[in-house]
């Protein structure tokens, strides 16, 4: 990484080392000049402006309860420092995030197939709505249903589209019925470090 200084102020960056950037940004303040694909470890003055190395502060935090909060760079002995405070993320953006996760999850395991007979059925939301139409189309018409499954095409009649369909609703409503319990649990926790045990020993469970 680097930045543009001049004045001991940051004109430009940090940035990653594109030399084609770097150069057009120093043609902005009046600098004509060809870089190296080399990236800079040190101060490198072109008349009043210089290239500096960047510096990131290394802090331990927990992502899951914590985020980082980035300070204006400094320079400090011609290196662009960037240093970090660590700060709690607060108790109902944390609920928020916690029930996010678990709505993906809910949603990962719901689409992530079923097998009915030995036969593996998608149960993406396409592949839902496809099932779908054809037991609406069976039960109208009472029948077969040539259907396409990711092991190849199989033909289906009236009673076996109708097996899929519930097999593949009753999934889908376990997915949701095991996503509301989780959601109950989670609200009525009261501090962020229940919320963090939670989502590591509990979302996991309940489901098919």
């Amino acid at each position: 990484m680097i930045s543009i200084v001049k004045d001991n102020s940051i004109v430009f960056g940090p940035s990653a080392w594109v030399p084609s950037v770097i150069t057009n940004e120093l043609a902005k303040l009046g600098i004509n000049i060809s870089l190296s694909e080399c990236e800079p470890v040190s101060r490198f003055d072109i008349g009043d402006v210089s290239l500096m190395p960047v510096s990131f502060q290394q802090v331990s935090y927990d992502p899951d309860s914590q985020t980082l909060i980035q300070s204006t760079p400094t320079i400090i002995n011609d290196v662009v420092e960037i240093s970090y405070a660590v700060k709690d993320i607060d108790f109902d953006t944390l609920k928020i995030k916690a029930l996010d996760e678990l709505s993906r999850y809910r949603y990962s395991i719901e689409v992530n197939g079923i097998t009915i007979n030995g036969t593996r059925i998608d149960t993406s939301r396409d592949s839902q709505a496809m099932i779908n139409g054809a037991y609406a189309y069976s039960q109208a018409t009472g029948g077969n249903i040539e259907f396409k499954t990711p092991s190849g095409f199989v033909t289906l009649t009236a009673e076996e589209i109708k097996e899929i369909a519930l097999a593949v609703g009753l999934h889908v409503q376990d997915c949701f019925s095991v996503e509301k319990t989780h959601t109950n649990n989670i609200n009525q926790l009261s501090d962020a470090e229940a919320i963090k045990i939670y989502m590591q020993s509990n979302v996991l469970t309940g489901w098919q």
